[in-house]
């Protein structure tokens, strides 16, 4: 499938690092690679698309492979979300199944000549709200709607040559646990997402300014770039202001400040050794040697070479002792069960408290209060 190198999906981090484009273009062909992820979110979408066509429900595909990856009940579950999502919505605006556009494709030369995409599902009431889905199968990582540029640029796609009054986006992510739930919205009016429009124009016009600019942010996550960016590695540099071929200081001998900054990036350093480390993979399967390093086999762990032979083998003389049986998580048994068990599931579930973590400034939970006097309360 051909990608826009304006594309929608890395939109944010071209918009905020202007230079990403033209730096990705010195990577010869076949080092970008898309991960076993993508790929598998790439057979949920196709499921997604062959469901809304067909009207149909996605378990008909259980046990089936789509691109090599199968159907699991999990993949059918977040899959059967997606469906009823857009299904309920299209009824509630008095729609039907012909107003639906599945898997549309559109261009956006009108701001830059190249960029184009394909919105996964989208309809439109004339002269009300155009409604774009996304359906994100990652689990790794939660994605927010709200000022979610490649569905903003999804909707100029949309929009174009429509008369809305607003555009409300919705991303479908069943396997990620978000405080806000799988299906989150967000809602902008026309003069709002014309306004992106502007800034989507400007940003595209400075990645093909000479020494466009480079950038490090939590839009590098997926960047293809990272093992050869100068300004990530001018990060990491200034970010630990240390030497690798010494010994690292110990943690408390270093001020606060330092210390805050490692932890700000701590995503961005941890993603640059990781790249760096898939790279020279790349490298030395490739035949090119590197000083200092080789490749060596993984281990190796010990896997059945027939289950159904081993539990003929053994199940008569010791049966149950040769499986494992776990209970269900309390979100699996919900799951299992059906909505209407949550209540009586919920008499048996408890959340205990896990204690404190860190997170970053901007991010959405409330910080704790710590108050070291309360220790002392009722003490003379």
């Amino acid at each position: 499938m051909k990608h826009a190198k304006l594309n929608a999906s890395s939109s944010k981090r071209w918009m905020m690092c202007p230079g990403s484009i033209p730096l990705t273009a010195t990577i010869p062909e076949g080092k970008v690679e898309s991960s076993v992820y993508a790929r598998e979110g790439t057979a949920a979408h196709e499921l997604a698309e062959r469901m809304l066509n067909s009207g149909g429900d996605a378990v008909q595909y259980l046990g089936d492979k789509i691109d090599g990856f199968e159907v699991t009940e999990e993949m059918v579950d977040s899959v059967n979300l997606y469906l009823e999502t857009i299904r309920n919505d299209l009824e509630e605006a008095g729609l039907k199944k012909k107003d639906l556009k599945i898997e549309k494709k559109f261009n956006l030369n009108w701001i830059q000549k190249g960029m184009f995409g394909t919105n996964d599902c989208s309809f439109g009431e004339p002269f009300g709200v155009l409604r774009i889905y996304d359906l994100k199968y990652g689990a790794g990582q939660g994605v927010e709607v709200a000022n979610n540029t490649q569905l903003m640029y999804y909707a100029l796609g949309a929009a174009h040559g429509e008369d809305y009054e607003e555009i409300e986006m919705v991303i479908i992510q069943p396997r990620y646990h978000h405080e806000d739930g799988p299906v989150r919205r967000w809602r902008i009016t026309s003069e709002q997402l014309d306004r992106f429009a502007k800034n989507l124009k400007e940003a595209a016009l400075a990645t093909k300014r000479k020494n466009a600019p480079l950038s490090c942010g939590d839009w590098c996550t997926w960047c293809p770039c990272i093992p050869i960016c100068p300004e990530m590695h001018k990060t990491v540099v200034e970010t630990t202001q240390e030497d690798f071929s010494k010994p690292l200081p110990k943690v408390e001998t270093l001020p606060i400040e330092k210390i805050v900054k490692i932890l700000t990036h701590e995503k961005t350093i941890k993603k640059f050794f990781e790249e760096a480390k898939a790279f020279a993979h790349h490298e030395l399967s490739s035949g090119r040697e590197m000083e200092g390093l080789k490749l060596v086999k993984k281990r190796a762990i010990r896997s059945w070479t027939n289950e159904g032979e081993v539990v003929n083998t053994f199940f008569k003389t010791h049966n149950t002792q040769i499986y494992n049986m776990k209970l269900k998580s309390p979100k699996q048994l919900e799951d299992t069960l059906g909505k209407d068990f949550k209540d009586k599931i919920a008499e048996f579930v408890t959340k205990p408290d896990n204690g404190t973590t860190i997170a970053l400034e901007g991010d959405r939970r409330k910080a704790v209060e710590i108050n070291p006097a309360k220790d002392f309360e009722g003490v003379e």
